[in-house]
């Protein structure tokens, strides 16, 4: 019974945050009809991370997996290494304040060698 308290609150917590299961049509649609806030991303990424192997994929494969591209890393062709998702934005008001980005880096061969995810805030 002392238990039950702390298991019940942690039960709690946890169930504030929502998770999804991965669908790459809720993804790209999340893209094409709402590019404010990106809200179904970020409830997929969780299962797309555990249940999709992405590291030692192929662009194309990536592609089919997850769809199109948000955006390439380094803006000079030669160098481009990596592919990028956003999949949160935060708003206060009207203006932006916090991005979250899926970041797949991609070696020579365009082989992904590592998923990471980053963040940027904006003051």
């Amino acid at each position: 019974m002392k238990f039950a308290c702390p298991v019940l609150i942690l039960l709690l917590l946890l169930s504030c945050q929502k998770h999804i299961k991965f669908d790459k049509n809720l993804w790209n649609s999340d893209d094409t009809d709402d590019k404010i806030s990106y809200d179904l991303r970020y409830e997929m990424l969780d299962d797309l991370l555990a249940n999709y192997r992405l590291k030692g994929k192929n662009i194309q494969e990536i592609e089919k997996i997850i769809g199109k591209i948000n955006e390439k890393g380094n803006d000079d062709q030669k160098t481009q290494d990596a592919l990028i998702y956003t999949v949160l934005i935060k708003w206060r008001g009207i203006d932006p304040v916090q991005y979250k980005y899926l970041n797949l880096h991609f070696n020579k061969q365009k082989i992904i060698d590592s998923v990471f995810i980053s963040e940027r805030e904006v003051d």
